[in-house]
């Protein structure tokens, strides 16, 4: 289960990765832009507000601030965080053009890598590791 786990997170961040580098080169703004597009459907009662108000809710109740401008996402347990919380946490940063937050993510999840580079699963609040991530390699 931790091996299928590792490489479900591998490729989240992998998929994230290739999202931000062709996302730096195409968006001209934030999420949500407010913009019609010739292919695609959207809700007849869409509201860009109820974006921005719900990812400043998502910033209110689980985004915390570390020292040296670092930024956690807290768990179901406030006192410590996952290494897929801060992975969702740069993705609605990145869409929502929250260049500081997502900066301040990315330095946590640096800050908190084992010896393979893999964020450790989990840790208790701005440092220390509870949970580490058990990379299995194949036979």
């Amino acid at each position: 289960m931790k091996k299928i786990n590792f490489q479900v997170k591998t490729f989240a961040f992998s998929l994230m990765a290739l999202f931000l580098g062709f996302s730096a080169m195409a968006q001209t703004q934030p999420f949500p832009a407010n913009r019609t597009y010739p292919n695609g459907l959207l809700p007849a009662n869409k509201n860009s507000q109820d974006a921005v108000s719900s990812y400043t809710t998502w910033k209110t109740n689980f985004l915390e601030t570390c020292s040296n401008g670092r930024y956690r996402v807290k768990f179901d347990n406030s006192s410590q965080t996952v290494s897929e919380g801060i992975a969702y946490g740069m993705l609605l940063t990145a869409y929502a053009g929250d260049r500081n937050i997502f900066d301040g993510l990315w330095n946590y999840y640096k800050d908190n890598r084992n010896s393979n580079g893999v964020m450790n699963w989990k840790i208790g609040g701005c440092s220390g590791t509870v949970g580490q991530m058990v990379l299995q390699m194949p036979n």
